[in-house]
């Protein structure tokens, strides 16, 4: 698996992790209190027996634990209502209470009760009671809770979250290819640098090996040279010898030591000579070797 993906199937591992450990603990609030939440109630009410129109009216209402208990003020009119709702589900079934009273001293009470349609819907029905303790109205009221929308927002979210991480993934992805081609070029390019170099060290130790091997011939000339002058000087050396057994005089015994002395300084010449023949003997050698190994590279 490339590391791109790794790191991707990570953040996507937690987000996953992170929204089962939500709806885990969702699952277990369920179990524990499955109606807690808000729930929104739809109120309508039938003409009174007294001739007053009907009324609708919307609220909502949250349930702590299975139970309500909610109070309602408005102010319309100058005459301030409140509206106190009590009740609680026991046995999919769920009991609604509504006391109510105004500033001008009416009062009022609702008594509804009705069975879950679905865990998240429930019809309730029941009487209007006046201040007199009449029965004047009959009561509906359509509870709802609002846990689906919260469910279908949370899945909305997901999807975003997912459709941001795919687009982070697709850009992820074009900056490992663009990093990728980039490596690859400088890869190329150091390796034509290298190239270059090596080839420009092939030329410079060929260069070398060939200034080497003039060198190496110019030496063994120049000390074939030497051989000779040293072979004429030596016999030059003994003529001059032979002369002297056959007529010495200081003259000749002059022009003997100097014969002598020039050849000593020929044979130390001819020594160094061979001494920096094998010096460079030694240098082209080593250059030659140079030379193959860089080939070889």
């Amino acid at each position: 698996m490339e590391p791109r993906y790794k790191i991707v199937y990570i953040i996507l591992g937690y987000v996953m992790a992170s929204m089962l450990g939500n709806v885990a603990a969702y699952g277990q609030a369920s179990i524990e209190n499955q109606y807690d939440g808000e729930w929104l109630a739809k109120v309508s009410c039938t003409e009174s027996i007294y001739r007053r129109p009907p009324f609708t009216y919307q609220a909502k209402i949250p349930v702590e634990k299975g139970r309500i208990q909610k109070t309602f003020h408005d102010n319309q009119e100058n005459t301030i209502t409140t509206n106190t709702w009590t009740g609680s589900f026991t046995n999919n079934e769920l009991q609604v209470e509504i006391n109510g009273s105004n500033s001008k001293g009416e009062k009022w009470r609702y008594l509804l009760k009705g069975g879950l349609n679905s865990p998240y819907a429930v019809s309730l029905i029941g009487p209007y009671f006046d201040a007199r303790g009449n029965q004047s109205r009959t009561c509906n009221i359509a509870f709802n809770s609002t846990k689906p929308d919260e469910l279908r927002q949370a899945a909305h979210r997901a999807e975003q979250e997912n459709a941001r991480l795919k687009q982070e993934l697709a850009k992820k992805d074009q900056a490992l290819a663009a990093a990728q081609a980039s490596a690859v070029a400088a890869r190329t390019q150091a390796q034509q640098e290298l190239s270059q170099e090596a080839q420009t060290a092939i030329d410079a130790q060929r260069q070398a090996a060939q200034r080497a091997e003039q060198e190496t011939a110019r030496l063994k000339e120049e000390l074939a040279q030497k051989d000779q002058a040293l072979a004429a000087a030596q016999a030059s050396a003994v003529a001059a010898r032979t002369q002297e057994q056959q007529e010495p005089s200081q003259e000749a015994q002059v022009a003997i030591d100097a014969q002598r002395q020039a050849a000593q300084r020929a044979e130390q010449e001819t020594a160094r000579l061979k001494e920096e023949l094998a010096q460079k003997d030694q240098a082209l050698a080593a250059a030659q070797a140079s030379a193959v190994a860089a080939r070889t590279q």
